[in-house]
């Protein structure tokens, strides 16, 4: 992924690396409400997160996801994997454990942004 520049100043700022492997199940993508401000894009989805007033994160991937919710998944849903484009196989997703402790680190950025603005509230 691909951050923004639109990012800086934003209180998420420091919480999104310049460039990330998020992990992503979805086959849909969605345009931007008026007065977003979108941060991250990607070659397969154009947009992948946004601020809204600087208080709501919309994201279009899953910073939760551990080795073990991508277990289940597959096992649930596991005929989603077509394998068309930008779409990993079972084996890719599974031994990608680098991307789940990658994304752990962000996903408590991104909480602990948040928790900073509620103690401020």
């Amino acid at each position: 992924m691909r951050r923004s520049a639109s990012l800086a100043g934003s209180r998420f700022a420091e919480v999104f690396p310049e460039t990330f492997a998020a992990f992503h199940w979805h086959g849909d993508t969605f345009s931007l409400p008026t007065g977003a401000i979108p941060l991250d894009s990607s070659e397969a989805c154009a947009n992948q997160e946004f601020i809204y007033e600087d208080r709501v994160v919309a994201v279009q991937f899953h910073l939760e996801t551990t080795p073990q919710s991508a277990q289940a998944l597959i096992e649930n849903c596991g005929d989603e994997l077509d394998a068309s484009s930008y779409v990993q196989s079972e084996p890719e997703i599974i031994n990608n454990t680098d991307c789940f402790a990658a994304i752990e680190p962000i996903l408590m950025a991104l909480l602990d942004a948040f928790g900073h603005q509620s103690a401020r509230s």
